[in-house]
């Protein structure tokens, strides 16, 4: 009798318990739930082998993550950053990016070995910069910890991914855990995949979504828990697409039929039905979670049946604690560039501020996203080496250059006058500087527009970089209601102004969302305007205002708005201060009239903050606060006085519009803008502003005069229903405002309306 229970308590104690985890997406969040229930009946987990999300779920256990952890890294806002692929906004170098474009589709002109490549500039729907950077914060350490050797992480592992080359999966089972589990859930046109090995590989789920076969020959444990989420039982091992579903016909073209079946004599399957979770929706990890844990317990009594093996949580939680004892701190110290030439690695490890010493994680994300903001990089991916002589760890980045011209087209379809087109072409270059090059233009009814910029970035100490730009704008103001399909669409502008102008600016930045800009230019700006209302429309000609100007200015600005247009997130703050003297040169339509010049100095200011706090999941608050000061003189008429006063133009439409009820030379006001979101892709905003003139400017025998101070007060107001995704976006609007001048305004935009900067702005 004591013989046999011996051999029974021996038998439980060698017996070895694997876990396999397959595929799915969001759904493999069951998982967690599975490994919890699992734990809580203590079922030793020997091994585990999972592929895609079950990669991801299988990797984080075996380095020491409970459920709880897991579930917390799931819910947090970082790793809603990394499956989004939005960017983190607190990082982002402002200095070294180039102003926005309109611009939503761009391709790559490639030219080698007298061969010409079109390529176009998005390869992946999940932008894999903010993925690249976690996957060196969350594996690196475990890698050092086991020694690049998967069978010595707390619980030995295996990633499998595909080799589409070759037609077959591939088995992961050393090197950098973060490159095997990357590679393992890199779904095709979803996630860029990397390379192992010199192999591009894919999501292992191409060949192999449930990897019962590589637990079987890598570990033979003596039960396997298999749990898949790929597909609900009963349905087939494909599903049939939809008409419509464009990424279920892709995933059906390319993905294998995969064997889900689980030998009984092997152990047990638990299986799910999540057919109503997406392949990003992560939010309903709570459910997901549950579902896993449910499904499990409901197969615990032959789970147990078969598993005489225990282990408490007390002694899981001691063992998890001990591994990660072992897990080294991040900490650099020396940076290994690849895919460059020599000037480019001295200019890349110079941003890092890789040649001072050694450096820690939150270093690294600096440098990092500043490099990413050139627009000259397109992509790096880290890698590490861990060095046990002295703790630290090299850095491995492997640069991927835009070193080629780009051609961008974009702009906006409005139901407004307000249309445009745009189209760029650009060039960026990394030697020992930073060179980037745009040559673009606009072409609209309203708007029309072409410049150059260019600008050089060094990589000194403090950062500077030296930039020139030459512009060409012209902008007709129509009557805000004049649609394109009213039977005034044909009429002219009742005010224009045109300009043309050349700016040398130096750039210095402070913090990583700000910089100073120092400015100084030279421009001819000309105003075209009726002094009268009774006038043909068909055939008038126009008054005209010139400006020669001459001055400078100085700016300091940041932003981390997450739209260019309609952002819901973030703060954009400018103050501006300009120094300027100009000859005004009034030259009238009349013949008989003759020209007049005066020549004058002033002193412009102007302070701007707009910003959105996130109150919830579904709801956001933005404000906007606008003081502007001018000591300009008047013009020679009222009309000239009015197109060279301050402009508060908060809306996207109020910019393509000329209100004299929304003008003064000293003025502020304020907004707010309660949005609900609905999801990352539609919103439903509102927009209310007030306008404070300090003393408006009135006409008298059509000339400027002052009015009483404080009065004049204007509203204006705004409904928008708002869809966007990425740079694409559509917006159905109502303006509304207590301007006689532009009373109402409503249509549809598509696209992206967007005026280039200006010689006072």
């Amino acid at each position: 009798m004591i013989i046999t229970l011996l051999s029974l308590s021996f038998s439980a104690s060698a017996q070895k318990v694997g876990l396999v985890l397959s595929g799915g997406g969001a759904k493999g969040m069951a998982h967690i739930g599975v490994i919890r229930a699992l734990e809580e009946n203590g079922i030793p987990i020997d091994y585990v082998a999972g592929t895609s999300m079950g990669a991801v779920i299988g990797s984080l256990y075996a380095m020491g993550y409970s459920p709880d952890e897991m579930e917390a890294l799931i819910r947090s806002d970082e790793f809603t950053k990394w499956y989004l692929g939005t960017k983190d906004m607190d990082y982002q170098f402002y200095f070294k990016q180039n102003p926005p474009t309109p611009s939503f589709l761009s391709a790559q002109i490639a030219i080698k070995d007298s061969m010409t490549v079109i390529r176009p500039m998005v390869n992946s729907v999940v932008d894999p910069l903010q993925m690249n950077l976690a996957f060196v914060d969350v594996f690196a350490g475990a890698s050092a910890a086991c020694e690049k050797d998967f069978n010595n992480l707390l619980v030995p592992f295996r990633a499998v991914a595909s080799d589409v080359f070759n037609k077959n999966s591939i088995v992961l089972s050393k090197g950098d855990l973060g490159d095997a589990v990357r590679a393992s859930m890199s779904f095709p046109f979803v996630f860029r995949p990397i390379r192992i090995d010199s192999i591009i590989a894919y999501d292992g789920g191409i060949y192999d979504n449930f990897p019962v076969d590589v637990m079987v020959q890598d570990f033979n444990p003596d039960f396997i828990v298999g749990s898949v989420v790929a597909v609900a039982p009963g349905e087939p091992v494909v599903e049939i697409p939809d008409d419509y579903d464009l990424m279920g016909q892709v995933r059906s073209m390319i993905v294998q039929k995969s064997d889900y079946s689980l030998d009984p004599k092997l152990g047990v399957k638990v299986e799910f039905n999540l057919s109503n979770v997406g392949l990003l929706d992560f939010q309903k990890i709570d459910e997901v979670s549950e579902l896993g844990y449910r499904n499990t317990m409901q197969l615990m009594d032959s789970i147990k049946s078969r598993v005489a093996a225990r282990v408490d949580t007390i002694q899981v939680s001691n063992r998890r604690k001990e591994f990660k004892k072992k897990i080294p701190e991040l900490v650099f110290k020396e940076v290994d560039v690849n895919g460059v030439n020599r000037a480019q690695r001295r200019y890349i490890q110079k941003e890092l501020k890789a040649t001072d010493g050694t450096f820690d994680f939150e270093d690294f994300k600096s440098g990092y996203f500043k490099l990413l903001s050139d627009d000259a990089i397109s992509e790096i991916i880290p890698g590490t080496d861990y060095s046990e002589s002295d703790s630290t760890f090299k850095l491995n980045l492997n640069v991927k250059l835009d070193d080629h011209p780009t051609f961008s087209l974009g702009g906006g379809l409005s139901t407004s006058v307000s249309s445009q087109l745009y189209g760029s072409v650009s060039y960026n270059h990394i030697g020992d500087a930073s060179e980037s090059y745009l040559l673009e233009g606009q072409l609209g009814r309203s708007y029309n527009n072409a410049q150059l910029l260019t600008r050089i970035d060094m990589a000194t100490q403090i950062p500077m970089s030296f930039s020139i730009q030459l512009a060409y704008n012209n902008m007709n103001y129509f009557r805000s209601e004049a649609f394109i399909f009213s039977d005034d669409k044909f009429m002219p502008a009742l005010n224009k102004a045109e300009e043309y102008f050349v700016k040398f600016k130096i750039s210095r930045p402070f913090l990583n969302n700000y910089k100073a800009v120092f400015s100084f230019g030279l421009a001819q700006h000309n105003d075209f305007y009726s002094q009268t209302s009774n006038v043909d429309l068909r055939g008038f000609k126009y008054d005209c205002s010139q400006h020669d100007m001459l001055g400078g200015s100085v700016t300091f600005t940041g932003n981390t708005l997450n739209s260019i247009q309609y952002p819901i997130s973030g703060r954009s703050a400018t103050i501006r201060a300009f120094i300027g003297t100009e000859k005004d040169l009034f030259k009238p339509m009349n013949e008989n009239t003759d020209n007049h010049s005066v020549d004058r100095s002033w002193l412009q200011l102007k302070a701007n903050l707009d910003q959105y706090i996130r109150m919830s999941n579904h709801f956001s608050l933005g404000t906007l606060l606008e003081a502007f000061y001018s000591s300009r003189n008047f013009s020679a008429n009222y009309q000239a006085t009015m197109m060279q006063a301050g402009q508060f133009r908060p809306t996207v439409n109020s910019q393509f519009q000329f209100d004299p009820d929304f003008a003064a030379n000293a003025y502020f006001a304020a907004g707010i803008k309660p949005i609900w979101v609905i999801n990352s892709v539609f919103h439903v905003r509102a927009e209310a502003y007030w306008f404070q003139p300090v003393r408006p400017i009135k006409v008298v025998d059509g000339e400027a005069v002052y009015g009483k101070a404080l009065s004049g007060t204007q509203m204006m107001g705004e409904l928008n229903f708002v869809a966007q995704y990425q740079k694409i976006s559509f917006n159905a609007f109502v303006d509304l405002s207590t301007s006689n001048n532009s009373p109402y305004l409503f249509g549809i935009t598509l696209g992206i309306l967007m005026p280039n900067e200006w010689f006072l702005e």
